[in-house]
């Protein structure tokens, strides 16, 4: 059995480390929509967020909301509706403790509601008054 380095060979080449950048291992952040007046009324339906067993419920937050939506700053902001996805009930009517409001968007949160029962998926609109 040989112990220590090996003596070099005539005419081999001596390997070379490579070195790899630094893996970035930072949740990128969402770029943010500029919001724009785009028309004066309601907004397209717009959700960002589904409920499962494996999130804390559905939370359409306004912020988050412009990663993917582009629609009126909070200034020109007059309204907002909040409803189950794909139906007319709207999140006050839907039996659940759902919150709805133009600061926050709208929160539900599955520790909220009844033992067993999770958050309906939900969708938000607002309206805007582009000369405001």
């Amino acid at each position: 059995m040989c112990t220590g380095t090996p003596p070099p060979h005539i005419g081999s080449t001596t390997p070379v480390a490579t070195v790899s950048p630094p893996l970035n291992t930072a949740t990128p952040i969402p770029a943010t929509l500029a919001p724009q007046c785009v028309t004066d009324g309601p907004s397209a339906w717009m959700s960002v967020s589904v409920p499962s067993p494996y999130n804390q419920g559905d939370v359409e937050s306004i912020d988050v909301l412009r990663t993917k939506y582009t629609f009126c700053p909070a200034s020109q902001m007059t309204a907002i509706e909040c409803r189950v996805v794909g139906t007319t009930t709207s999140s006050a009517a839907a039996g659940q403790r759902v919150f709805c409001d133009l600061r926050n968007g709208l929160k539900c949160y599955h520790s909220d509601q009844n033992p067993g029962e999770q958050c309906m998926n939900y969708e938000v609109r607002i309206t805007c008054n582009c000369s405001k």
